[in-house]
């Protein structure tokens, strides 16, 4: 830091300016400090620490300093792993960060994490490679990979904090117990944008779990080959917490190793240690090919997962049970609501009830949604209400659903259709409502650009990108679907 001092002529009184300061760090090269450490111990606040490419091994705590850490050449240039002989988080924030302290452009690895006292099961160990505990602080940009924990949160543990996460990557991390990428906890409610949580694994949450009071956001994040033992492959959600997903993606996770669990995308069990129902919100999220040993393909809710899922489309999901898509499970003494507005059920399917949706002793509302070709092995290929489930459905359309559309008691609110077979689907009606319009070009538009997955919405021409020939072809389908 640079201090200016100035003598005033008109006294004795001296007064300091200070500066902001760059400090620059390369492990072997001319720099300031040759440790990103020693940078962080002699920055002021308002500095800005700029980092070499290079592999750094050595684990840093921010100190509760408002600084921006930054890799220069991101994180394929520049890796920071914690010494094997030295176990614990790679990077912490302990100290009451807010979003003045800024972590950008790293690969964080090797962290096995510290210790949190966890309001349900007491000390515990979690934040392999990043600790946040008490702090909120901003990280972009960065991808954390290969941590493991013998607790939770392999990748992350947030503690009591309200951090930004901005395009980063949780990929190949490991928990016992929650969250093998990302542990949410106690009163946090982060934002989360722009992130991919791929190939993490935990006993309750592969990619991500959410309990006791939190809210955080996830936008435009992709849950990508998770793998769960109990619940939750993409996202494990209990206890009084409510989070908000808006334009995510959960694809191939795998829920395994427990027969009598569920939710290979996504679980919500609203009541449990640690608070009572839960109230999470998915818009305009899609979930293509999650496979569950259990129930529920894609969405296991359960025991007061009060679950809203609005603009949301299922295609090619499976369970070993029942809810090929879906399944809803409640008791009289824990009831489950759950709203389903405007989806689209492509194609799903249970060894057991409801290919597409499965409820049992839950209240289902159903509204303006299409089941299409879904599969079960006992019955209700589209729908399967059983065991005192209320369920009322209106303007949806079941076609070609096996061994038939529905079965069990529901209301019927008018508008609805069935039809042995589904009429054509058109590819380029891109929200499945039977027309190509203005609904259409917006996800279009939203998708442009090079493709990030195999199956691209908005890659009409199959040449791996969204662009003017994707738009040509849309363009000339204009109106209704036939």
């Amino acid at each position: 830091m640079r201090t200016m001092l100035y003598a005033l002529v008109t006294g004795s009184m001296t007064c300091s300016l200070a500066v902001a300061d760059v400090i620059t760090v390369d492990d072997d090269g001319p720099a300031d400090y040759s440790t990103i450490q020693d940078a962080i111990n002699a920055a002021q606040a308002g500095d800005e620490i700029q980092v070499q490419s290079g592999n750094y091994e050595e684990a840093i705590d921010f100190l509760g300093k408002a600084i921006e850490v930054v890799a220069v050449n991101g994180p394929l240039e520049t890796g920071l792993r914690a010494p094997a002989k030295l176990p614990g988080p790679t990077v912490t924030f302990f100290s009451g960060e807010g979003t003045g302290s800024m972590l950008s452009g790293f690969k964080i690895g090797g962290g096995t994490g510290g210790f949190i006292d966890d309001p349900v099961f007491g000390s515990s160990l979690a934040g392999g490679g990043i600790y946040c505990v008490d702090a909120s602080p901003m990280i972009f940009n960065c991808t954390l990979v290969g941590n493991v924990v013998d607790g939770s949160g392999g990748g992350m543990a947030i503690v009591r904090g309200n951090p930004w996460i901005i395009d980063c990557s949780f990929v190949q991390n490991e928990a016992s117990s929650y969250g093998g990428g990302l542990y949410i906890l106690d009163n946090s409610s982060p934002n989360v944008t722009g992130c991919l949580f791929e190939r993490n694994s935990g006993s309750w949450g592969g990619g991500v779990a959410c309990t006791v009071s939190c809210n955080p956001t996830f936008s435009d994040c992709s849950f990508m080959s998770n793998v769960v033992v109990n619940v939750g492959g993409g996202m494990y959600v209990r206890s009084s917490s409510s989070p908000l997903l808006t334009n995510c993606r959960f694809d191939d996770n795998v829920q395994q190793g427990n027969p009598f669990a569920g939710g290979a995308g996504f679980t919500v069990y609203g009541s449990g240690n640690g608070g009572g129902p839960c109230y999470p919100e998915l818009v305009g999220c899609s979930f293509v090919g999650n496979d569950s040993e259990a129930f529920g393909g894609a969405i296991h809710a359960a025991y007061a997962g009060n679950a809203i899922i609005r603009d949301c489309s299922f295609d090619r999901n499976s369970a070993d049970k029942s809810g090929g898509a879906i399944a809803l499970v409640g008791n009289v003494d824990v009831p489950t609501f759950v709203t389903i507005t405007s989806c689209t059920f492509d194609e799903n399917a249970s060894v057991e009830g409801g290919g597409g949706l499965h409820s049992r002793v839950s209240t289902v509302d159903v509204q303006a949604s299409y089941f299409r070709n879904n599969v079960s092995g006992i019955g209700g290929g589209g729908c399967d209400f059983d065991g005192g489930s209320a369920a009322t459905i209106a303007n949806t359309v079941f076609c070609g659903n096996l061994p038939e559309q529905t079965v069990g008691s529901w209301t019927d609110d008018g508008g609805n259709s069935e039809s042995e077979d589904c009429a054509p689907v058109c590819a380029t009606d891109l929200n499945g409502d039977g027309f190509i319009n203005g609904a259409d070009l917006t996800i279009l538009l939203a998708a442009w650009g090079d493709c990030e997955v195999i199956e691209c919405t908005g890659d009409l021409s199959g040449d791996g990108s969204v662009g003017g020939a994707d738009l040509t072809i849309l363009l000339s389908d204009w109106g209704v679907c036939d």
